[in-house]
């Protein structure tokens, strides 16, 4: 499932006004974001959220001590204040050290990892990268079609739990850091 996809089938939910539909809307959300309305109502779920995807990143970048710049990215979903499952990407920028194939740096993080979640590598020397796959798009992407699809969701039903969750994502810093201010805004001031 891509965020395009995503993002038309909440608008059509919206077109149609369909309440029935919202659960899924949610679970949309946190397929794509790894947040959804239960965080407007546990904010600490997201606090917990971070403080887990900063200890995957950690792990993940400490698979590559012999590296000089080493950036790690992890998307973490949580169920009852624990990782349910996570994907994290390391990006590698070192055009000196001696060759590696993104398959050999990949094993590192599978040793680590050993199937607990989702991993890529890419290894960027100069201006272009080797990667041992696409990653998980989900981690590194600004999901700002996916929330306008929702704004429209919110405005067309003016439901309270998307309210609130709106007004979460808005007072967390997470609709500025995702690029959607602006429209999740006018979503409820219109």
């Amino acid at each position: 499932m891509d965020e395009r996809y995503l993002e038309h089938y909440i608008a059509a939910l919206a077109a149609l006004g369909s309440q029935a539909a919202r659960d899924d809307v949610d679970r949309a959300l946190f397929y794509w974001l790894g947040v959804d309305s239960t965080f407007a109502i546990k904010p600490e779920s997201l606090k917990v959220k971070q403080q887990l995807e900063r200890e995957v990143e950690a792990r993940a970048a400490a698979c590559f001590p012999d590296f000089q710049e080493v950036e790690a990215h992890a998307l973490v979903w949580v169920k009852n204040q624990k990782i349910s499952d996570f994907s994290v990407q390391v990006d590698i920028r070192s055009p000196d050290h001696p060759e590696l194939s993104p398959e050999a740096l990949e094993t590192r993080l599978e040793g680590t990892f050993a199937g607990e979640g989702r991993t890529s590598v890419t290894r960027w020397k100069g201006s272009y990268g080797n990667s041992s796959g696409l990653g998980d798009m989900r981690i590194k992407s600004y999901p700002s079609g996916l929330l306008s699809g929702y704004a429209r969701y919110v405005k067309a039903l003016r439901d309270p739990r998307d309210i609130r969750f709106v007004n979460f994502l808005l007072q967390s810093g997470l609709a500025k850091k995702w690029g959607s201010e602006w429209f999740l805004t006018k979503a409820l001031r219109d």
